[in-house]
């Protein structure tokens, strides 16, 4: 993007700085955010399959914790095939 003095200026550069102002100087990484954000049925990118009668724990939270504790970067839906959860 070439700004009004005609220098150019890298977008992402604009985009960081916006973040920046927004978050108290800082960029958040994808756990601080993922640590903070109460997951909704909505946001599970497809169904979460129940297996056997009992109930079990929400997969979601696991997940939460592991990327929260930088101990995973997939997305949900790969983490739950990684793991057999969903068909």
């Amino acid at each position: 993007m070439t700004n009004s003095a005609g220098r150019d200026v890298p977008v992402r550069w604009i985009g960081e700085q916006h973040v920046r102002e927004d978050c108290q100087g800082r960029i958040p990484s994808l756990a601080d955010w993922l640590m903070r954000i109460q997951p909704e049925s909505w946001m599970a990118n497809g169904q979460i399959e129940r297996f056997g009668s009992e109930a079990r724990e929400d997969p979601r939270s696991s997940w939460i914790v592991e990327v929260a504790r930088g101990k995973t970067i997939l997305g949900l839906q790969d983490w739950l095939a990684m793991r057999d959860l969903v068909d």
